[in-house]
């Protein structure tokens, strides 16, 4: 009897260390730079540019997939791990 008395508290501490640790949320103190806006001036970049015409939502998906396909069969170029993250730049003509 003693004995599950001592595994049940042992599992109500986990329980409860469980708790406050997954409860307790990320530190958001280290994007606190974030509230604020600025300019950043980046070194000039080779760019892969793949132009389409129509609206946002209609060629986004194909603009995408013809940029990583042809990224993709580039020499040369960073592939998996070391690749930089994708960006977009949408020309909205006025």
């Amino acid at each position: 009897m003693r004995k599950w008395f001592v595994i049940g508290g042992a599992a109500v501490v986990a329980l409860v260390l469980a708790a406050v640790f997954l409860l307790r949320g990320p530190d958001m103190a280290q994007y606190d730079f974030l509230l604020s806006p600025r300019i950043t001036v980046l070194p000039e970049q080779r760019v892969l540019e793949v132009e389409f015409e129509g609206t946002l939502e209609m060629v986004m998906k194909d603009a995408f997939m013809q940029a990583f396909k042809t990224y993709y069969r580039m020499k040369g170029v960073p592939k998996g791990p070391k690749q930089p993250a994708p960006r977009a730049r949408f020309v909205i003509p006025a």
